[in-house]
């Protein structure tokens, strides 16, 4: 816990997970909403790091474009307050699809999953086929994400990392869904 700020060790998260309180992960729900709008972004990502210990931290990616798209993937998971379950990992999808800016290429994309560990990532299987039983919650996320007074920009988190979570929601309009 060294490495987050003197701000975040003070924070009932990270001293349920130093001192090996939690049992469990934080449910998402209490950890996405308002447990943490009062935090920067950069401290509500340390901590969604120190509750998923199992997930390895952007930092440690083995890959440039991996450690990017980890980072920005990651930030999606705490601003638009989705677990990481695989419906979470769907819905996150969702969001990046209709509340983002994804300033990507089809080439970029396509040259991104040339990178096997990125490739590893994304493709897992049964991925498609749970996507297509999980139609509704997509139309679920698309009718919140328009509702949005601008679209995130997916990869340019970093004017925005010093924000707290609750202003950037404000300032986005982003209405969580549980």
């Amino acid at each position: 816990m060294n490495f987050l700020p003197t701000a975040i060790k003070s924070h009932s998260l990270a001293k349920e997970c130093s001192t090996g309180a939690m049992s469990q992960p934080v449910p998402s729900v209490d950890f996405y909403s308002a447990s943490i709008e009062s935090l920067t972004l950069r401290e509500a990502l340390n901590i969604y790091y120190l509750v998923h210990p199992q997930f390895t931290p952007w930092y440690n990616a083995p890959s440039p474009i991996l450690r990017k798209t980890l980072r920005s993937h990651d930030i999606s998971h705490v601003l638009f307050g989705c677990p990481t379950t695989m419906l979470g990992e769907l819905r996150v999808q969702f969001w990046n699809t209709f509340g983002c800016v994804v300033p990507k290429s089809l080439g970029d994309i396509w040259d991104s999953l040339k990178d096997s560990n990125t490739r590893a990532l994304v493709l897992q299987p049964g991925i498609f086929k749970f996507f297509l039983t999980h139609v509704p919650q997509a139309l679920q996320v698309r009718k919140s994400a328009k509702q949005m007074t601008k679209k995130w920009r997916f990869f340019e988190e970093e004017a925005y990392l010093d924000t707290t979570v609750g202003n950037i929601r404000r300032e986005f309009n982003i209405k969580l869904i549980e």
